[in-house]
């Protein structure tokens, strides 16, 4: 599979998503999308998406560590661990993170995948909170499910927007995802106070943005006591909110 390279932005924090064959004679251009990736990071923070290469070799593992020699705050969404195996085979490996899945990406980079920004009339109203929580959802695609997982970076008592969406499954991730498929969703909400919430929602608009795309989701229900955890994250929020700002 020819090798595909794509840099994507999240807050301040680079994804670079790899993609495809990285082996062989396809690492000449490996390199020179390698390269082009890391132009402008601006000393940010750059995660490299592991999931779906198909396979490596010592030519393509030797370019990217050339491209990212003069690279720091470096990490690596794991993939197949027969790939990562093979790659943690070389000493350079240890420049880089290892973050197992999104909750790891979250837990390690919150702070700069979001920038709080909630105005006053919110406060009093319904919260909208500019966060990085892990999700997981399905949605009904050609008579099976797929399986996804994503950041959300806007969270309200209604619904929230998810961005940063990859696919699970390594066969599945051969065909495009199209997240205008995405229709209605089952969810699992991973909130940073350690409680985790389930339901389904439906999306309300899309947004695509050259590579990077987002949707925006409606919390149609929970399942069983979940509303209330909802709720109750919520309301622990806006407290801490409110009281950071009369701190100010």
């Amino acid at each position: 599979m020819i090798p595909q390279v794509i840099k994507r932005r999240i807050g301040k924090v680079n994804i670079i998503d790899m993609n495809g064959s990285m082996t062989g004679l396809w690492t000449a251009r490996l390199k020179i999308q390698l390269e082009q990736a890391f132009q402008n990071l601006d000393g940010n923070p750059a995660v490299l998406n592991f999931r779906h290469i198909t396979d490596i070799d010592t030519l393509g593992v030797r370019f990217l560590f050339q491209v990212t020699s003069d690279q720091n705050h470096l990490s690596i969404l794991a993939g197949d661990k027969g790939i990562m195996d093979f790659f943690n085979r070389y000493p350079e490996s240890k420049r880089f993170r290892l973050l197992n899945n999104e909750q790891d990406l979250v837990q390690v980079y919150g702070s700069d995948l979001t920038e709080e920004n909630v105005k006053d009339d919110e406060l009093r109203g319904n919260l909208r909170l500019q966060t990085a929580i892990s999700i997981r959802f399905s949605y009904h695609q050609d008579s099976g499910q797929k399986q996804c997982v994503g950041v959300v970076s806007n969270l309200s008592e209604h619904g929230f927007y998810i961005e940063y969406i990859d696919i699970l499954s390594v066969e599945q991730s051969l065909t495009e995802l199209n997240p205008y498929n995405i229709q209605s969703l089952d969810f699992v909400l991973s909130l940073s106070n350690g409680t985790t919430v389930s339901g389904q929602g439906k999306v309300l608009h899309w947004q695509l943005n050259h590579e990077q795309f987002g949707i925006g989701v409606h919390i149609e229900k929970f399942d069983s006591q979940d509303e209330k955890r909802f709720s109750d994250f919520l309301q622990s929020q806006r407290e801490v909110i409110i009281h950071h700002q009369k701190g100010r």
